[in-house]
């Protein structure tokens, strides 16, 4: 059995988002970003848009610390932090709350049917519950 499971869901306003999960891949850290849309892409650090770019031919490459270099420095560790202090402060919810966790733990345990505990909860329109749109 492949240790990459995978899923697509679409959003009320019409995007379409894929998920994957790995749970058992040997291999470097990697985290892939693909935004793929109707007027350009963003590939990791690599954008195409024409429509931006007059006469773009090919990838413009960003040059950039990406996730995957072995550093933290570029980390968002202070920023994350400003943010949970102004939580408690002005007794406000978090975006990255335990709910937002275990929405996403829940999606990739449902990719798996050897983890699957139970599916995503859906609304009644087959969607993914909020927090997954």
């Amino acid at each position: 059995m492949t240790p990459m499971r995978s899923a697509s869901s679409s959003s009320q306003g019409g995007g379409i988002a894929k998920f994957s999960a790995s749970f058992d891949v040997k291999c470097p850290y990697a985290f892939n970003i693909d935004l793929l849309g109707e007027k350009g892409a963003i590939r990791d650090n690599r954008i195409f848009a024409q429509e931006f770019f007059a006469g773009q031919m090919d990838w413009i490459t960003v040059p950039t610390v990406r996730p995957t270099a072995g550093t933290v420095r570029h980390h968002p560790f202070d920023g994350e932090i400003n943010h949970f202090v102004d939580c408690i402060l002005h007794d406000k919810d978090s975006f990255v709350d335990l709910a937002n966790a275990a929405n996403t733990h829940e999606i990739c345990f449902a990719l798996d049917p050897q983890r699957r505990r139970r599916p995503p909860r859906q609304d009644g329109r087959g969607h993914l519950r909020k927090g997954f749109q």
